[in-house]
């Protein structure tokens, strides 16, 4: 066999994708590249398990059982002789010419290639992602229709048959693993039972998708493909198989699968990996602690030199802790203890107009899922004094959790009375079946926003009505828990002296004796933005987000030795449509001078010294994924019996 080698493909007629095409598809997702990783990784790897077994009960391929399903995400370091025998084997030279090259047409996008990370003289580190007893990455090239190699790496936007519920992206998942190499290149070593007449049973191969781009002869569509120079198609190189992909493995010194059906499954190797695995972990335990709960997956993480593995452990996660035990209740697992507990029954219905509508065969009535909810009695009631004013009491939050144990989102409730409820909504098969196809390619939600569920209530009003349902029956259910419930007796206290306190300084006598009343000369207030409402990860992590902004703010008074006190805010509103504002959002200020003070109504007050700049910056608080306009304000306190003047700043969105 030739040695194997890189082919650049070049456009034709018959192209009609670039690797631009794959790069961009997480663009405007609200997840990290660590929670998409995690996220997609282990949903295809779940997916490809769910096929060997269905592939075992038709009788495709025979097993005498099924072998249990593992995975295992691993850090290596290579360098010195190893990188250099690496380096010539895998023709990376070659590859980074090629990258280097496509950056000439990288325009806007928010991620690049770095080619420069590539050194033969330096060291390489590769994040190796495996699942044993699964499908694997089988089929012969030539048949691309039955080649999980060809959906797997090569495709994009096609998949092929899938267990019933699957939570893969419908041909997109790889995305989420090119996006975690920082030089976009990832490899595959696989082994799958023999099918058919394809005699082969490991494949090797590698991709890279970067920016299309030109040189003085050719386009190129800024995808490549790694293998044997012999077998190709299509500007395509087929992967090696057998004891060259073997052989191929080891160079990277990774464990030859042997042939039993617990070594099925495949190892993607990310070169240069842009991702934190402590992060990576960290999102498996928030967002698969439903799997890891059921004993439903077994995932190992070792970073650079270990030798005994991390594993999940959601339990840590104090925040966690409450969706445990909603989840037992949702589940039937427990009888719910009132009054801080609740689970909730939905109705079997007639779903004939709904099936027809998705095209859905299968049962007729059926039930959308089932749900728990818990109130914490020492946490539920922290944010006490919030609770005296309706627009900073806290939220309540939904885990949305499929069939396969993965949390889709967390979705947040909004009410304007604590106390604050946590609760699961397990997805019944049937409904599932239907929310798959409302998800977007990160498959981070269920629900539409107001907007967009506007629109489908016009394509597909059945849809609409049940996704509506659901999200009412979410609601009256917390609206229920809530009014069963009181804070116990010593939040009541504290909550009776804070009302005490506030209304103390309500009726506060003003100071006695006359006064100089001072006249006060025209002021100019500047605002300028620094960070105009820039839109991050929230606290929770998930689905949640907030906004960020900084402003700072100067006196500009014509008479240098007046020094007035200000109230500078920032208010935050939700955009319901183009042309209407929606309910605040909590803004707190993180940061702001030392001379200021933070009032009842999360303001912050103090002198600003004439022809002096101010800094303040503010988050909102957690919110989903809704626009927001953050605006600025400032007005001077005025002495007694004077008004005050509103000096407003311009406002960002």
């Amino acid at each position: 066999m030739p040695r194997p080698s890189w082919n650049w493909k070049t456009f034709s007629v018959g192209t009609t994708q670039s690797g631009r095409t794959l790069i961009n598809l997480f663009e405007e997702s609200p997840l990290s590249f660590e929670e998409l990783l995690a996220r997609e990784a282990i949903q295809n790897s779940k997916d490809a398990h769910g096929t060997l077994n269905a592939a075992k009960n038709s009788g495709r391929i025979k097993l005498s059982k099924m072998p249990e399903f593992k995975m295992e995400f691993r850090l290596h370091e290579i360098k010195g002789e190893k990188l250099k025998q690496v380096w010539d084997y895998l023709d990376l030279s070659d590859l980074k010419k090629f990258l280097t090259n496509s950056l000439s047409n990288k325009q806007n996008n928010s991620s690049v290639p770095t080619p420069e990370i590539l050194d033969p003289k330096g060291s390489l580190e590769i994040l190796t992602i495996s699942d044993f007893g699964a499908i694997g990455l089988g089929g012969d090239l030539k048949e691309v229709v039955d080649s999980n190699y060809f959906r797997a790496l090569l495709s994009i936007g096609i998949t092929g048959d899938k267990p019933k519920n699957a939570g893969g992206t419908r041909g997109y998942g790889k995305a989420a693993v090119i996006a975690s190499s920082s030089i976009f290149t990832v490899f595959a070593y696989s082994r799958f039972p023999r099918s058919g007449t394809y005699k082969a049973t490991r494949h090797f191969g590698g991709v890279v998708y970067t920016f299309d781009h030109k040189d003085a002869s050719k386009k190129y569509s800024g995808i490549g493909t790694f293998g044997d120079p012999s077998q190709s198609h299509e500007q395509v190189f087929f992967p090696l198989v057998d004891e060259e992909a073997d052989k191929a493995a080891q160079v990277l010194g990774i464990p030859i699968r042997k042939d039993a059906p617990e070594y099925y499954g495949t190892t993607l190797i990310v070169m240069a990996p842009s991702t934190d695995l402590k992060e990576v972990l960290k999102t498996v335990e928030h967002f698969w602690w439903p799997a890891i709960a059921d004993g439903k997956l077994d995932i190992d993480f070792f970073f650079t030199g270990d030798k005994k593995p991390h594993v999940p452990r959601p339990k840590s996660h104090p925040d966690l802790l409450p969706y445990f035990e909603a989840y037992e209740i949702a589940k039937g697992n427990r009888e719910a203890v009132p009054p801080y507990e609740s689970g909730s029954k939905w109705e079997i219905e007639d779903r004939t107009k709904l099936n027809k509508e998705v095209e859905k065969t299968g049962p007729k009535k059926y039930a959308f899922g089932s749900s728990g909810y818990r109130i914490d009695k020492n946490s539920g009631f922290v944010e006490s004094e919030g609770a005296i004013d309706d627009s900073k009491a806290p939220n309540s939050y939904i885990a949305l959790i499929r069939s396969l144990g993965m949390v889709i989102n967390y979705e947040e409730l909004r009410f304007h009375k604590d106390p604050v409820v946590h609760g699961v909504f397990i997805a019944s098969e049937e409904a599932e079946e239907i929310f798959v196809k409302q998800e977007p390619p990160s498959h981070s939600r269920w629900f539409h926003p107001p907007k967009q569920l506007d629109h489908l209530s016009k394509r597909k009003p059945e849809t609409a009505k049940m996704l509506r349902e659901i999200q009412d029956k979410l609601r009256d259910d917390i609206k229920q828990l809530k009014k069963k419930v009181q804070p116990p007796e010593d939040l009541k206290r504290k909550r009776i002296e804070i009302l005490a306190k506030s209304f103390g300084v309500l009726f506060k006598n003003p100071k006695q004796g006359g006064g100089q009343t001072v006249k006060r000369d025209s002021q100019t207030i500047q605002i300028n933005w620094l960070k105009k409402a820039e839109l991050e990860l929230g606290s929770k992590g998930g689905e949640s987000r907030r906004y960020r902004s900084k402003i700072r703010v100067k006196n500009s008074t014509q008479d240098s030795q007046l020094e007035n006190e200000f109230i500078v805010s920032l208010i935050a509103r939700i955009v319901e449509d183009e042309d209407q504002l929606g309910e605040k959002v909590n803004v707190q200020f993180v940061n702001y001078p030392d001379n200021f003070v933070i009032d009842a109504d999360g303001a912050a007050r103090g002198v600003l010294k004439p022809e002096k700049w101010y800094e303040f910056e503010g988050v909102t608080s957690d919110i989903g994924l809704v626009r927001v306009l953050v605006s600025a304000n400032v007005r001077d306190v005025p002495p007694a019996k004077t008004s005050g003047t509103d000096l407003e700043g311009d406002t960002h969105e």
